[in-house]
């Protein structure tokens, strides 16, 4: 990691446990996490599948770092668990900044694509919806789970169609706010017209070359 540290295009932050990682990044964004695969006390793959759900971080990259015990790897659980790539212990030091730079120069188109793709599967327990300037162009399942609308029946129309009443001046104050990361626990309403509470985080990403907003809604019912 010293390797790392010492590159003058890189600025390093290091965390003690998954907690520390998870409120690190929540505080700025990281572009791309090294987790160590053994974290005492630790499941990284449930690290890794919390930091794909944070709205700051779902589209940084994730590289694990896995100890060679001698024993056959099976490297799918951790691309299950959201990876980008993964790095045996112990290696060559440049081998781990060569992979780093890799992630980090990617083609941005492609860039884009991952983030897309991340934003809308990622987050299995959480909906997510993309957005531009109100309009909603893609949705996952669980989000069309939530309102119990089918996802066609979502994409098109205007966020505030999904948002009660008493809810929709915030969400319009949120909206005019574009460049604003937001934390907002409101309610989102259900094709049969009840009220689902939910915590609301988003932030802004570019959405097939043009800006768009992404938000995640976590059910708190």
């Amino acid at each position: 990691m010293s390797l790392l540290a010492d590159a003058d295009e890189y600025r390093i932050r290091f965390a003690r446990d998954g907690s520390e990682a998870i409120r690190l990044a929540r505080r700025t964004p990281p572009d791309l996490v090294l987790l160590d695969a053994g974290l005492p006390g630790e499941d990284a793959r449930a690290v890794c599948g919390q930091l794909k759900g944070e709205p700051l971080s779902l589209s940084a990259p994730v590289i694990f770092m896995i100890a060679n015990n001698g024993a056959p790897l099976d490297a799918s659980r951790f691309f299950r668990a959201g990876a980008a790539d993964y790095i045996v212990k112990p290696f060559i030091a440049q081998e781990l900044l060569a992979r780093v730079r890799a992630h980090l120069c990617l083609d941005e188109g492609m860039v884009e694509e991952i983030e897309r793709h991340r934003v809308l599967e990622s987050a299995v327990f959480n909906g997510v919806f993309i957005h531009e300037k109100g309009i909603i162009l893609e949705v996952n399942d669980t989000l069309a789970q939530m309102l119990d609308y089918p996802p066609d029946q979502i994409v098109g129309r205007h966020l505030t169609a999904f948002i009660p009443p008493a809810w929709q001046l915030l969400v319009k104050k949120a909206l005019a706010n574009p460049n604003q990361d937001s934390v907002h626990c409101i309610e989102v309403q259900r094709r049969d017209g009840t009220a689902l509470p939910v915590e609301a985080r988003a932030r802004n990403i570019q959405y097939r070359g043009r800006p768009a907003r992404v938000n995640v809604l976590r059910d708190l019912s």
